[in-house]
């Protein structure tokens, strides 16, 4: 009979210890934002919603699901990879009682760029193509562009960043040459398919221009203009002849659009040429399209003693 009245308190005890366990188990709350992404994923999980209604909450443990893990209470993590994760949060309180919660997260693989379309390739000159082309996609790094010679297979000749469509072309193209080009787009987690393919022929090689001389209707004042065209490259150089006492302005302008110095502009200045004595001037410029147009720059001269203009040269080629 004694052995049966010891046992019963013990199961009154422990059948106590039970039910204030779960009363006083804390309350595991977890949050996160996003749910949802794409790789790299960024997620912000939170446990302070978490709390114990007797005590304290003295640890967190998360267990994030992809082999990470954390003591804080918050935690930002990144998804590398694409996956569905259940993020797990322990908490224990001051009476060493523990609770968890679940939280699942997706990560989902990002896409690839659309390809670009309408590549377009036109020849400038005998050594520059200028490509342009639709950008399709919105989440591009950039675009590769790549061209094909006679000799060789396609090959990358550069990239351009991203929301950029066109390219100018002029490293190492030959004159009378035909070249094929076809762009894509690239992001961190892949490339798009190729464009369409646009091929052109490069104009033949330019030369140089005749000397052009020119003078005034009494033959008071000579210019003498040499110009030499090699590809996008045009050199000029100009002479002027004094007979008599000339006042001289030599003006550096631009006559056509396609045309740009190169070497430093060449301003507008003033000054008197004695008689007999000549002024040498020479710049270099780029042109757009050698094939034709109007050279800028124009020499205008006059008898020191004259009211009216004499001489004005402007070159055409």
């Amino acid at each position: 009979m004694m052995a049966l009245s010891c046992l019963l308190p013990l199961l009154l005890i422990s059948g106590c210890a039970f039910l204030e366990g779960t009363k006083l188990a804390p309350v595991a709350v977890i949050e996160a934002i996003p749910q949802q992404g794409t790789v790299p994923f960024e997620v912000h999980f939170s446990a302070v919603a978490s709390h114990d209604l007797y005590t304290s909450i003295v640890t967190y443990q998360w267990d994030l699901g992809d082999g990470s893990s954390s003591s804080e209470v918050i935690v930002k993590h990144t998804y590398s990879r694409p996956g569905t994760y259940v993020a797990t949060l322990t908490v224990v309180n001051g009476l060493g009682i523990q609770n968890t919660a679940k939280a699942t997260v997706i990560a989902r693989q990002a896409p690839v760029p659309n390809s670009p379309a309408g590549l377009g390739a036109l020849a400038i000159s005998d050594r520059r193509v200028d490509l342009a082309w639709e950008d399709r996609s919105d989440n591009e790094d950039g675009f590769t562009v790549e061209r094909q010679g006679a000799e060789s297979g396609f090959v990358e000749i550069n990239t351009v960043s991203a929301n950029v469509a066109n390219y100018t072309d002029s490293a190492d193209l030959q004159p009378n040459a035909t070249y094929c080009y076809r762009v894509r787009a690239f992001n961190r987690d892949g490339v798009s398919d190729y464009s369409n393919q646009d091929c052109v022929t490069t104009a033949s090689a330019s030369g140089s221009l005749q000397d052009q001389t020119d003078s005034d209707e009494n033959d008071l004042v000579k210019v003498t203009r040499t110009v030499d065209v090699q590809g996008e490259e045009i050199a000029v150089g100009i002479v002027v002849e004094a007979k008599v006492a000339l006042e001289l302005v030599a003006v550096v302008e631009e006559l056509d659009e396609h045309f740009t110095l190169s070497e430093g502009e060449l301003t507008a200045f003033q000054t008197t040429l004695q008689p007999g004595a000549q002024l040498t001037l020479s710049y270099r410029a780029t042109v757009d399209d050698p094939s034709g147009g109007s050279l800028l720059g124009t020499i205008r001269a006059k008898p020191a003693d004259a009211d009216s203009q004499t001489l004005e040269l402007v070159t055409q080629w």
